[in-house]
């Protein structure tokens, strides 16, 4: 099952894709350079860009700012759902549960990023109605 694509030789299998393509997208958000080298944003190896990421998010989660928690939701729903989209296209029907367990996981990870998006919205909408009493 591991082939190259042609479009994106740098990923093995549909998991890597969306593994690696969300973390580069959670690098560039976090203000470094998106220009590839070697297949990895900025030309970092996988421990400096794990390192950025990791700092990055840090700080905007000690801000309040939980948009980096939302788009390792986003992250984790999307690979989960590829992984049981590859699992359900060629495991034997009876060994199934492996992918079954992606989709169950992918969906509580999505589950949880609409409760984190609806308290932040409640949370905003409160702040808001007690600006307007003043």
């Amino acid at each position: 099952m591991e082939r190259e694509s042609p479009k994106h030789p740098r990923f093995k299998n549909p998991v890597v894709a969306a593994l690696e393509t969300c973390a580069d997208r959670r690098l560039r958000g976090s203000g470094e350079s998106s220009a590839t080298t070697n297949g990895n944003a900025a030309g970092l190896d996988e421990i400096d860009r794990t390192v950025a990421i990791i700092e990055s998010v840090s700080a905007k989660i000690e801000a309040d700012d939980l948009s980096a928690l939302e788009q390792v939701f986003v992250s984790q729903g999307l690979a989960l759902d590829v992984m049981f989209t590859s699992l359900a296209k060629c495991t034997p029907y009876d060994d199934i549960r492996l992918a079954l367990r992606a989709q169950s996981q992918s969906r509580a990870t999505l589950k949880s990023l609409i409760s984190l998006k609806t308290q932040r919205a409640a949370k905003n909408s409160s702040k808001r109605t007690a600006g307007n009493a003043e």
